[in-house]
């Protein structure tokens, strides 16, 4: 199985640039994870502009970001922290009602500010860890006691 960053290996970092400013770094990284076999520019550009248009496709109720502390698409192949799929389903789920920006590798929010941000309203959502999102919101810590969930699927 092939991860992410192996299938973008023939594709420039412009050329990778010049596609998200086109249609933006979440529709671009979600088209780029279901791609399969060989992945070119005109392929990726193909899938991106698919999943762009399903995306915009109806007008959005509420837009909302998602700040990723020193999240990205390398690291989310190795931690599985579910961030893009997560996007990917709740916009499905919702038929374009709620869209959700994604914007990782601390641009917004780094692992100690993160909760701080989302408490101010600078974003509406945010992936960190419990112990340093704990500075800001004390009552996270009681997440790291051993044991508190029965099994590890329900922790999810």
């Amino acid at each position: 199985m092939q991860n992410l960053s192996e299938k973008l290996k023939g594709i420039s970092r412009r050329d990778l640039l010049r596609l998200t400013k086109h249609f933006g770094i979440t529709s671009t990284l979600l088209a780029a994870g279901g791609l399969t076999g060989v992945v070119s520019f005109a392929r990726l550009a193909e899938a991106a502009n698919s999943t762009y248009q399903k995306r915009f496709k109806n007008s959005a109720k509420f837009e909302l970001k998602f700040g990723a502390a020193g999240f990205n698409k390398r690291n989310l192949l190795i931690e599985r922290a579910g961030g893009l799929q997560f996007v990917n389903d709740l916009e499905e789920r919702t038929d374009g009602a709620i869209r959700i920006e994604f914007i990782g590798s601390n641009q917004i929010c780094g692992q100690l500010n993160c909760v701080k941000k989302a408490q101010q309203g600078i974003i509406d959502l945010y992936a960190a860890s419990t112990q340093n999102s704990a500075g800001g919101a004390p009552y996270l810590n009681v997440l790291d006691y051993a044991y508190m969930f029965p099994t590890r699927a329900s922790q999810y």
